[in-house]
């Protein structure tokens, strides 16, 4: 008696055709900063990065605010706190550190990073960020 056996062909996948990867490229980043407000005492602002869906920011709960520096008004401050904003941001609070002239700036002394995204990507150190 002889069995007849039906071979079924698997689907054949199409490699690079369809959409992107999803993967950021570069380094993680700060790619703006929003809400700013200081007042000579303290202040806020948002630090929004170049992460997109499906990716995000990593949890920030754990991360140190002293590493985040800002100047404005000729004025030093030094954050206090910070938070998730959205997904892709970190809300910082400010104090005062001492008057200091120069320039509107964000700074951020990572040794070591504690910001990071979901794909791994750490945030280098920056200096001098426009504010």
């Amino acid at each position: 008696m002889d069995r007849l056996t039906t071979i079924i062909p698997a689907k054949r996948r199409k490699y690079g055709k369809g959409r992107p990867s999803p993967l950021a490229t570069g380094p993680l980043a700060v790619a703006s900063v929003s809400g700013v407000s200081f007042n000579g005492t303290s202040g806020t602002l948002t630090a929004v990065f170049n992460v997109s869906p499906p990716f995000a920011l990593a949890d920030v709960s754990a991360a140190m605010p002293g590493k985040w520096i800002a100047r404005y008004a000729n004025v030093r401050y030094i954050a206090v706190a910070l938070a998730a904003a959205g997904t892709d941001g970190v809300q910082l609070t400010f104090t005062d550190l001492n008057p200091e002239a120069g320039p509107n700036e964000l700074v951020y002394s990572n040794a070591p990073s504690d910001i990071a995204d979901t794909q791994g990507r750490q945030l280098a150190a920056f200096g001098g960020m426009p504010i």
